[in-house]
């Protein structure tokens, strides 16, 4: 679980914004756009690579999506997301603890080192990450 401030519109209310306004409109189809190169990106990597290399991406993804160095994050909520089983991803951490990248108690995993991490993911790491994120400010369609 991640705290923050979250606010919330209904899908309904923010189709009816987008008709009512052209840039709502347009950020909505980038946003679109973006989840759904997500989606294919995470299919293909599901698909091809290994799991200690997803594990490492979605790690690092969860660390600076949320500006942190804890990652809030049961080992079989991640094994969920990855598509494997909860004891792979028991000895991939129990491995990435041993070199030093990340430390973990039950619930949370904490980033000892940050590039470390990043250097043994998968590549979609780079394909995900924030220099591949869209532009959403000073451009029209």
């Amino acid at each position: 679980m991640v705290s923050g401030i979250f606010s919330y519109i209904s899908a309904s209310q923010l189709a009816a914004a987008a008709r009512q306004n052209e840039e709502i409109a347009r950020v909505m189809a980038i946003c679109s756009d973006w989840l759904l190169a997500q989606a294919q990106q995470l299919a293909a990597c599901n698909a091809v690579h290994l799991a200690d290399l997803r594990f490492c991406r979605w790690l690092a993804q969860a660390a600076e999506r949320t500006e942190s160095g804890l990652v809030p994050a049961m080992q079989e909520t991640i094994a969920e997301a990855l598509g494997i089983r909860r004891t792979t991803v028991t000895l991939i951490a129990q491995g990435l603890q041993v070199e030093g990248m990340i430390s973990y108690r039950r619930g949370k995993i904490r980033i000892r080192n940050r590039e470390k991490l990043r250097t043994a993911a998968c590549d979609c790491y780079a394909a995900l990450g924030r220099a591949s994120w869209p532009a959403l400010v000073g451009k029209t369609s």
